[in-house]
């Protein structure tokens, strides 16, 4: 008699596989209605995907900003753009912008600045062309890095230093009084951030919260009262970032906080696994985004080549994963996440293109987006496990009209190991368009030690699972 097995809630993976091996990749864990079947609590939604929306023709995308009017502006190679609310593009004169790789971008209003993490350059935008910022009191000592906009100053760490410094109010000037020192811990500055009106300053090893305190005379900041928070610091400059009203980190000891009243941490040790493995984690960028109801935070390592999401919402974790000709990038391809024109405007760090994040787009950018689910094992008090068939619950019935799509697919894999090697089964139909009662059942499975299924699905339809069963006995070890 077929019976449930708990669909995974999210990716849990040890550095061995036999104790865990769940994963989901392009899809999430979402709690199911209130009135739903006992021994129901979540179904599994397919990830956003990205509806192309403009094309600037650069080598990658490498950051942005919306402007208080709503006009959004987006660096690209060498080159800054205004984009159109209809995705037209107008590219802005001057100075080219130096660097590859991300930027950090921001605004008091009026004045545009631009800082890239590799330190070639500093440059401002009044909207119609670029400049370069040569005001000697901001060269000097190695420039500013990771601006952010706050109480009418845009504010700028000083590379390799505990200094930071801001510009007069609502103007793109500075003095050589305005510096202040974050000294409540030896160290450098590895990034700053703006949240709730507080400068959040972190170290590899501390943090301090400063507030504009409208001193008379040299910088208007002061450090916050209980504003020095001890060890952890930050791990990578760019995972800095807000979602839910709270910064956001991935640690110096290599896990993921949330800042409340100290850095509390939201990473489990099946992500913390992974993150220990990681050769580097410096290079890790955060892409906060939402998608009904859901806060997401997105991990990006593209040294490791991984992407994890965390799920404010849920508390859950998933990954995401991009493919280009075929390839799997192992990470996903979005560079920034900028809200413009009632949309989540996508860049690209594989393309100059712009993208829309769209729940009712199942590719990226026409490329195809592989859902990848993966169970725990199925046991038998180390028996043999004799499995009879293993069928999914989907939302069938949802092929397109024509093309790919039309008669989508799903392959199951099924693992004896633990994870640890797969092999393929046949594919199965998840129903044309209006088949609503198509099953999605795999039979004759085989005995296992440990039996663990894993599905993929490619086509470009929408994919929820509700449920798994699996008809199976024990036997003799």
């Amino acid at each position: 008699m077929p019976q449930p097995i708990p669909l995974p809630i999210g990716t849990y993976r040890l550095p061995n596989p036999t104790p865990s091996c769940r994963r989901l990749v392009n899809c999430f864990a979402e709690e199911a209605p209130p009135d739903r079947p006992k021994g129901q609590p979540v179904v599994l939604r397919r990830a956003p995907g990205i509806a192309p929306f403009a094309d600037t023709e650069e080598p990658e995308v490498r950051g942005g900003i919306t402007m208080p009017d709503g006009t959004l502006y987006v660096v690209a190679g060498a080159s800054m753009y205004r984009v159109g609310q209809d995705g037209t593009l107008t590219q802005l004169s001057g100075t080219a912008i130096g660097g590859n790789g991300p930027v950090r971008v921001a605004t008091n209003g009026t004045d545009i600045v631009v800082c890239p993490g590799d330190g070639t350059g500093y440059y401002t935008s009044d909207g119609s062309t670029v400049g370069q910022i040569n005001d000697p009191v901001f060269t000097q000592g190695g420039g500013g890095a990771d601006p952010v906009f706050i109480d009418q100053y845009i504010v700028f760490r000083r590379r390799n230093s505990a200094q930071f410094f801001n510009t007069g109010l609502n103007s793109l000037t500075f003095n050589a009084l305005d510096f202040a020192s974050a000294e409540g811990a030896p160290g450098y500055l590895v990034g700053l951030l703006a949240n709730n009106r507080e400068l959040v300053l972190v170290k590899e090893h501390s943090t301090e919260l400063w507030y504009n305190a409208g001193n008379p005379s040299g910088s208007p900041f002061s450090r916050s009262p209980s504003g020095f928070k001890e060890a952890p610091g930050c791990g990578a400059s760019l995972s800095l970032c807000t979602q839910d009203n709270a910064p956001f980190m991935v640690a110096s000891d290599r896990t993921v906080r949330r800042l409340g009243s100290v850095w509390e941490k939201v990473s489990h040790p099946g992500i913390e696994g992974i993150l220990q493995q990681m050769t580097q984690i410096s290079d890790c960028i955060a892409l906060p985004y939402t998608q009904e109801g859901h806060l997401f935070i997105a991990f990006t390592f593209r040294h490791a080549g991984r992407t994890l999401v965390y799920d404010v919402t849920t508390r859950e974790w998933h990954e995401r994963d991009s493919i280009i000709n075929t390839a799997s990038l192992g990470y996903w391809r979005p560079s920034c996440i900028l809200q413009a024109y009632g949309k989540q405007i996508v860049g690209d760090s594989q393309s100059g293109k712009l993208g829309i994040l769209d729940p009712d787009t199942h590719e990226e950018w026409g490329e195809p987006q592989r859902v990848d689910i993966t169970w725990q094992p199925v046991y038998a008090n180390r028996n043999r496990v004799f499995v009879y068939a293993f069928e999914l619950h989907v939302g069938a019935g949802v092929g397109l009209i024509t093309g790919q799509g039309s008669d989508p697919l799903c392959t199951l894999f099924v693992s004896s190991d633990d994870g640890q090697t797969w092999r393929a089964k046949a594919v199965r139909t998840l129903g044309r368009i209006g088949e609503y009662r198509r099953r999605v059942r795999w039979t004759c499975l085989g005995s296992h030690h440990a039996f663990v299924p894993r599905v993929q699905i490619t086509d470009p339809v929408p994919v929820f699972v509700v449920d798994a069963l699996i008809d199976a006995e024990g036997g003799a070890s």
